[in-house]
């Protein structure tokens, strides 16, 4: 679909925007993928998770880092997690490369599959559509059931 040096990279990213912030594979508990330390400007993601996963967790906890601690009133939170997953999937999941994945698959397992990301991320990229983006997609969609 794509090259992969036209992704972005949530790596690259990091080191370009946040040459301060370190990144490390632990072992984290209670099954959580990722967690910051804002104070100390630390990222910490689960090991052995597998490069989808970690690429997508890397880009959710980039968005926290750049939005500051979680509120702990819960409104404010889930608004924070919803605006974080959002801002995540834009940046791995470009319009243009949504809809080319839609001409070509169905299913959204393989659709995340060709995009390089898991299905919670396709998933809030979904979401966080615009009105635009819907239509493109839709528009897509119906080329297939056309052809089909």
């Amino acid at each position: 679909m794509w090259g992969e040096t036209e992704r972005w990279c949530p790596w690259d990213y990091v080191r370009e925007q946040h040459p301060d912030v370190q990144v490390y594979e632990v072992e984290l508990p209670g099954g959580l993928l990722g967690c910051i330390d804002h104070e100390r400007r630390i990222i910490w993601l689960q090991a052995g998770i597998g490069d989808v996963q970690l690429r997508c967790t890397l880009a959710f906890e980039v968005a926290h880092l750049e939005r500051g601690p979680t509120p702990a009133q819960p409104e404010l939170a889930r608004a924070r997690q919803n605006d974080a997953e959002d801002w995540a999937a834009r940046q791995l999941i470009p319009t243009n490369c949504l809809v080319f994945a839609f001409l070509g698959f169905t299913h959204l397992k393989d659709i995340a599959v060709e995009l390089g990301v898991d299905l919670p991320m396709l998933r809030a990229r979904l979401r966080g559509l615009t009105d635009d983006e819907q239509d493109a997609v839709m528009d897509a969609i119906r080329g297939i059931q056309a052809v089909a």
